[in-house]
């Protein structure tokens, strides 16, 4: 009967042994995932504001270039088209 008990205990030692060690190792791969996580919310942040500065010039370099082309008088366009054979219209 002893024996049984030395063997129970042995059991319940090394069941709490190894449940301590996967919860460390768990627990470790936790803090790595949110480490990158934190690192790649981080990259996204960046590009979506690099994203928001390119919109911002798109839309200033259109706008220019409506100016510009409402300036260029017609006979000028006339001449381009000739010159770079394709139409451009106004």
């Amino acid at each position: 009967m002893k024996s049984t008990y030395k063997v129970i205990i042995t059991l319940l030692i090394v069941g709490i042994v190894a449940l301590l060690s996967s919860n460390l190792y768990l627990w470790n791969t936790t803090n790595k995932k949110e480490v990158k996580l934190k690192d790649l919310q981080e990259k996204f942040d960046y590009l979506d504001a690099y994203k928001e500065i390119i919109k911002y010039d798109l839309e200033t370099s259109r706008d220019s270039v409506r100016i510009l082309y409402d300036l260029i008088p017609a006979d000028t366009l006339k001449k381009l088209n000739k010159v770079y054979k394709y139409e451009i219209y106004k």
